[in-house]
């Protein structure tokens, strides 16, 4: 099962609304990773917070708080990638990195479509 956290409550009705479970939260909060169960059947948390201290201290949280499962987190930056790993993340995405394929990959036929 997936369980979604936002800390924007008109977020978390949208996805509500649409048949997502998500709880309003601040996964940035170190309170927030104090109240999780210790005793849960979590196999996979992803950090997909704004900033790279966001996700490096949400990160930190919960390893310390004894969480052994597996994490993945989102980067900005190269060099941010490496920061992730050091700090525990199992996985790393940065989200730039195939950012420019996507985009031409959408604009493409609906910019250069051949009107002949």
């Amino acid at each position: 099962k997936v369980v979604g956290v936002d800390a924007d409550s008109k977020v978390v009705e949208r996805h509500r609304h649409n048949g997502r479970r998500v709880l309003r939260g601040d996964a940035g909060d170190p309170d927030f990773w104090d109240n999780v169960d210790k005793n849960h059947s979590i196999a996979l948390v992803m950090l997909a917070l704004p900033g790279l201290s966001a996700n490096l201290n949400a990160l930190k949280q919960l390893r310390e708080g004894g969480y052994d499962g597996k994490v993945a987190a989102i980067a900005h930056y190269k060099e941010d990638e490496a920061l992730l790993k050091k700090a525990g993340a199992d996985a790393v995405f940065n989200i730039y990195s195939g950012a420019g394929f996507g985009f031409a990959d959408h604009v493409s036929p609906e910019c250069f479509v051949d009107s002949a």
